[in-house]
Parts: C-alpha cells; sequence; structure tokens
C-alpha cells in the first residue's frame, strides 16, 4: 500500500503565520530522501530556514549532539532563545533537556506533564503556539509534528 502524507490540522495555518518573524529550523527523524518525496506536494519545507535529517547526524535523539550541531552551524542563533517543540518525550524533549534548551510539548492536554523529562511548556494543539509569532525565538521542531503517515 502507498503511503500518503497528511499535514497535523493548523499546521499550514501556524507556519504561515510565524513565517519571516521567527527562524525555523526542521529536524526529521528520517533521511533527507524519506522525507523530501512526501513533503514536495505541501511545499512544507520552503516554510523553513534550514532542515536536518537523521542522515546529518552521527547519534540519534535524545543525545544533545544534534541540537550542539544546529548551533555550532549557526552561531548567530542564541540557545536562550531557542525552543524544541516535540510530541515524543523521550526523544525530543529530552534531547532539548539534555542540552540545556528550553522545550515545548505539544501534546493532549489530558497526557500529564511528567517529572522527567519537564518540558518548559505544554500545549495541546498548534493553534495555542500563536503567541510564537511575537517573540524573538529560534524553533527547532520536529516534522512529525505537522505531519502524520496514514498507511
Amino acid at each position: 500500500m502507498q503511503e500518503q502524507t497528511r499535514l497535523v490540522k493548523g499546521a499550514t495555518d501556524f507556519l504561515d503565520e510565524v513565517s519571516g518573524s521567527l527562524r525555523m529550523i526542521l529536524l526529521a527523524k528520517e533521511t533527507r530522501t524519506q522525507i523530501e518525496p512526501r513533503l514536495a506536494p505541501t511545499e512544507l519545507l520552503s516554510s523553513f530556514d534550514f532542515a536536518y535529517f537523521a542522515d546529518d547526524f552521527k547519534v540519534k535523539l535524545p543525545s544533545k549532539n544534534i541540537f550542539f550541531k544546529i548551533l555550532k552551524d549557526h552561531p548567530e542563533i542564541d540557545p536562550d532563545n531557542t525552543l524544541v517543540i516535540g510530541t515524543n518525550l523521550d526523544e525530543e524533549i529530552q534531547g532539548a533537556e539534555n542540552a540545556n534548551l528550553k522545550s515545548l510539548w505539544l501534546a493532549p492536554k489530558k497526557d500529564k506533564i511528567p517529572i522527567s523529562p519537564c518540558p518548559t511548556l505544554h500545549l495541546s494543539k498548534l493553534a495555542d503556539l500563536d503567541f510564537l509569532s511575537r517573540s524573538q525565538l529560534t524553533v527547532i521542531i520536529d516534522i512529525c509534528n505537522l505531519e502524520r503517515m496514514i498507511l
């Protein structure tokens, strides 16, 4: 069966709203050859200032070295003004904590905030992120937060 891509509700609205006001960095857990064909019809990649894929790293999340490489590649980025958005506590949120970066856990409100790793922020939907457009943050977001695979 062929895979199809569907964006999470509100993904394009969110990207349109923050485009130009935030520095957006895509972080994908899959390789470039896996992601680019899936995202090509959505033109989603053009919404990001920089994109990183699994094949750009020798390690996997939650290694802090992933975020250290991104920051090293872009010395103009202030780590104190960087927010990692993730849906997976064991990967993106733990990785952000390991690198001493702020994190936002995107999960239903019914999910209780765990003791560890403890995200800086907890929101339940992309629409709740509208406050970001008024900030000076650099946002590192995992592509899985914007798309869902339908088999």
